[in-house]
């Protein structure tokens, strides 16, 4: 287990410390199979997923990732950040209801699953920011979700709604441009917003944001942090994964990093995103 000990000041544009603490990161990301096993991924060499306009594209492989991005009139891309330190831009397009999706783990790969009846500690985080906090412009989402959401309509044309698909983590929504709200769905089932605006945003600023499945102490729960505050009142508890149906919760779900957004007016809208660490022990 890492004991990560830290000085005042000393968190820069990496992890939080606190959230990793007493977990396997370093032996997982060294590579002991033991540990567990996990993505570190830190955008400094991705390149770019850049059509010309031409009809919408699905790319199946790129550096293991999945990807799908809208062209129709106006592309959409995943780029490259021309930025120190790396980092990669969705942008979702300049025309109405295009969309740009990225997925780790091709179109079928989904090694990760948080469960009551076989727990295993879990941990994502990531660094993301917004060109723009306008409201109605555009929906975006960043976490975790089932196999194959880098797809079309993965969010609903005008309203940008959330597929009914496994899938938990950080979801800006149409009318709330300058907030994240902390959520998660069971395919087929209601999705639950956790926490509603845990974190405002400022346009053209990065946030560290991420949540932690942990087996103990206590019961099992999952505690979202946010600019490395742990947010203990947003957790979610053993009894509300345990739940079925309505407001129910990808229990035992295999799912993998997902991240995109649907624009809803015709202007070019964009989420940044610096680096990803997705880890589970064995």
């Amino acid at each position: 287990m890492d004991h990560l000990i830290k000085h005042l000041d000393q968190l820069g544009a990496g992890n939080n410390y606190d959230m990793w603490n007493l977990f396997p990161r370093s032996e997982i990301f060294g590579g002991d199979r033991n540990a567990g096993f996990g993505i570190r991924e830190r955008f400094t060499n991705f390149g770019a997923i850049a059509p010309s306009a031409g009809g919408d594209t699905a790319y199946t492989a790129h550096q293991g990732f999945s990807a799908y991005v809208d062209t129709t009139t106006a592309a959409g891309s995943i780029k490259q950040l021309t930025e120190v330190g790396g980092g990669i831009r969705l942008t979702a397009g300049t025309t109405a209801n295009h969309e740009t999706w990225l997925q780790a783990g091709g179109t079928t790969g989904a090694p990760f699953s948080i469960s009551d009846a076989a727990p295993k500690d879990l941990v994502f985080e990531t660094m993301v920011r917004f060109a723009s906090i306008a409201n109605s412009k555009a929906a975006w989402f960043i976490g975790m979700g089932e196999e194959g959401l880098a797809a079309a309509d993965t969010m609903a044309d005008t309203t940008g709604i959330l597929a009914s698909k496994d899938l938990i983590g950080f979801q800006r929504v149409l009318g709330d441009g300058d907030a994240l709200d902390f959520v998660y769905r069971l395919a087929g089932q209601d999705l639950v917003v956790k926490a509603a605006d845990i974190l405002t945003l400022e346009a053209d600023t990065w946030y560290r944001i991420g949540f932690r499945f942990q087996t103990s102490p206590g019961a099992v729960r999952i505690i979202p942090w946010v600019n490395d505050v742990k947010k203990a009142s947003s957790c979610i508890t053993a009894t509300e994964i345990a739940v079925a149906t309505g407001d129910a919760f990808p229990d035992a779900q295999p799912m993998n990093f997902l991240a995109g957004g649907k624009a809803v007016a015709a202007e070019a809208h964009t989420m940044d995103i610096r680096w990803l660490d997705l880890a589970q022990v064995a």
